[in-house]
């Protein structure tokens, strides 16, 4: 009886992701594929950026930086130390 209960929120999450994912996609009037706007959303989850923005400006790949922000270790203590 449980595990029925379980499948069937299963597959109501199923459905209601898909219909939101399609509701966004019309909304933002993206000529983007269904499968391309569910992997913007799931890649910019957490990023806090305008949904609208991702899926109508948004790209899968962003020009490469040409200055690297990473430190080397020893930039890395000299600023926590008061050394740099």
């Amino acid at each position: 009886m449980a595990e029925d209960v379980a499948l069937i929120y299963k597959y109501r999450w199923t459905i209601e992701t898909t219909l939101l994912l399609n509701v966004i996609r019309v909304l933002s009037k993206s000529q983007k594929a269904f499968s391309t706007v569910a992997a913007l959303i799931r890649i910019h989850l957490i990023s806090h950026l305008d949904l609208m923005w991702v899926v109508t400006e948004g790209r899968r790949t962003y020009t490469k930086r040409r200055i690297s922000r990473n430190k080397s270790p020893v930039a890395i203590q000299l600023s926590l130390f008061g050394g740099g």
